[in-house]
């Protein structure tokens, strides 16, 4: 017996990508989708994110910017100030598009800053 394809790798079968890659595109990820495509937030940057419409299903809910976190996580930088001084999506529902590089020029701002 299969099991029934998620909605995430419906719509990626659709769009001609494969579940588990992270293109660029998929910048915002609801939990179903974040799942469904096997991807996994470090533990302490998990409830970090915003209102968006996800770049998989389409639909607005609560998501993550995969991509956007483990960079952050990888730079060290305590979530606590991600939340404080960092966008927590590049493709928020209201406000502007970020892009990552604008990203990686915060997170060496704020390792300088560290020390």
């Amino acid at each position: 017996m299969t099991r029934k394809a998620t909605l995430c790798e419906n719509f990626l079968e659709r769009a001609g990508l494969e579940p588990r890659q992270t293109p660029d595109q998929l910048h915002n990820l609801c939990p179903r989708c974040l799942k469904g495509c096997g991807l996994e937030l470090p533990k302490k940057y998990a409830d970090l994110g915003g209102l968006a419409k996800c770049s998989v299903c389409g639909e607005i809910a609560d998501c993550r910017d995969y991509e956007l976190l483990n960079r952050c996580a990888d730079a060290k930088i305590d979530p606590s100030i991600v939340y404080l001084k960092f966008p927590r999506l590049r493709r928020p529902l209201a406000g502007l598009n970020i892009t990552i590089e604008v990203i990686d020029a915060l997170i060496l701002a704020q390792k300088g800053s560290d020390h």
